[in-house]
């Protein structure tokens, strides 16, 4: 009768837990599909615009001006072309007359020209298809690491209900979840061992953007520790080099062969370099800086693991390279590449990472609303009626307005840019005051029972 009745309540747990991760996907998806038709940034959307036009009429990427990222997701929005007479809306933008007074902001980055609601959404249904995909990896991988279904979906929650994942996909368009998709499929690749397939992951995440590319020395320690007493390290390494040289020629041909590949690299170099601004060359110089010590580093750290549970040290390591390497630059769609890895840690082994992913979370969010602002509000005001284009122009000149001999947008930037730096040195602050310190038993064992009294199968 007692065995029944534990049988009832775990099972009963395991309905729960169920029933809480629908909830969360429900209302993650419904928040993104309310935002996709309404809000927008009006200089990526009409970007995006751009590059399915140019490729439409037959140029490569980089022939006519108005693309500027590396190849690959050029080549994914370039492939939406086939799609837009099934799925693409009739009109796609106008020019806002009534909006041209934004074009002289001092943020230089709007146009006049604005994309219509349809459009809006036949952008942002890959992305936010891409947020939920993000969110089946981190529940696999968080189960597969710990054997908890309530841990795994504490995870997707982090996840799907953060506030710049939410803003990138549903509302200003950016890629950056592709990004953390290609990257979480290149550590887990690694970590099943698919050394090939994990090399040409790895190459893809790195020519959508850069920062992947800092965690080369990292997975090639892994791989070499990981098979080094059974004699496959040279024969591994060598198959993941192979899949990311292959890859990567693949991907770079086109632009080898039109004479554009300086073009492919010119805005993940300008990131790194010359700024009009004194003070951004040099925080961009010192974030590279930052970002190649850290890839060096801790491949190191990862190279000198001797311990039993070398796959933790492997994503915690990963975790550490992408954190430095997003000192590079702190714009703020740039961290979520880092965000699953950080919420695998989070879950998995260290909850006080939930400071880290706050603050992080927050102040991105902060630095991307005081960028883009009253700015979101255009397709709404041009096509919805939801405003009117007068209120959203006066909106962003107001953020122009000056204290202390700064500008309003700039003071609210300035303060998340600060609290994504303290929520990036936290995270390193943790990680390394825990290597430091004397193994104790962990302070979430009460709160999250482990899988053997009662596992949770999500």
């Amino acid at each position: 009768m007692a065995h029944g009745g534990r049988h009832g309540i775990v099972g009963s747990a395991i309905g729960n837990t169920r029933l809480i991760l629908i909830a969360v996907v429900s209302a993650a998806l419904a928040i993104r599909l309310l935002f996709a038709p309404t809000l927008a940034y009006d200089f990526d959307i009409w970007g995006w615009g751009t590059v399915i036009q140019n490729m439409d009429s037959g140029n490569d990427l980089y022939q006519v001006a108005g693309y500027y990222y590396t190849p690959v997701w050029g080549y994914i929005v370039g492939s939406m072309t086939v799609f837009q007479d099934l799925m693409g809306p009739d009109l796609w933008g106008v020019r806002s007359e009534a909006l041209l007074g934004m074009e002289g902001l001092a943020w230089p980055y709007h146009t006049a020209n604005t994309m219509s609601t349809g459009f809006l959404v036949f952008i942002k249904i890959p992305l936010i298809a891409c947020d939920m995909a993000v969110a089946y990896l981190i529940h696999w991988l968080v189960r597969d690491r710990t054997g908890d279904g309530r841990k795994a979906v504490f995870a997707v929650a982090l996840w799907l209900m953060c506030p710049i994942a939410v803003y990138m996909s549903g509302i200003q368009a950016q890629f950056d979840t592709v990004s953390a998709l290609f990257m979480l499929l290149t550590a887990i690749a690694f970590y099943k061992d698919r050394c090939l397939l994990g090399g040409a992951l790895l190459s893809a995440a790195i020519l959508l953007k850069f920062f992947p590319f800092f965690c080369i020395l990292v997975i090639l320690a892994y791989v070499w520790g990981r098979h080094r007493r059974d004699g496959a390290h040279i024969k591994k390494v060598a198959t993941a080099i192979t899949g990311m040289a292959a890859m990567g020629a693949i991907l770079i041909l086109p632009q080898i062969l039109n004479g554009t590949l300086m073009d492919a690299f010119s805005f993940a170099l300008a990131r790194a370099g010359a700024s009009v601004n004194v003070l951004v060359t040099i925080s961009n110089w010192g974030g590279a800086a930052v970002a190649l010590l850290g890839m060096i580093y801790f491949a190191l750290r990862m190279a000198r693991h001797e311990g039993e549970d070398r796959d933790s040290s492997y994503f915690e390591n990963l975790l550490l390279a992408l954190a430095a390497a997003v000192f590079v630059s702190l714009t703020p769609q740039y961290v979520i590449v880092m965000l699953p890895l950080l919420i695998l840690r989070l879950a998995t082994h260290e909850r006080r990472m939930i400071v880290p992913w706050a603050l992080i979370s927050v102040g991105s969010f902060m630095n991307a609303l005081a960028l883009n602002n009253f700015s979101l509000f255009t397709s709404a005001a041009e096509f919805l009626g939801l405003v009117s284009p007068e209120w959203a122009l006066a909106g962003m000149q107001s953020m122009d307005a000056t204290f202390l001999g700064v500008m309003a947008f700039i003071w609210i930037a300035g303060i998340a840019i600060f609290l994504e730096c303290i929520g990036l040195l936290a995270i390193f602050a943790i990680v390394f005051r825990k290597a430091g310190a004397p193994a104790k038993r962990p302070p979430w064992r009460k709160v999250w029972r482990s899988g053997a009294e009662g596992s949770d199968e999500v």
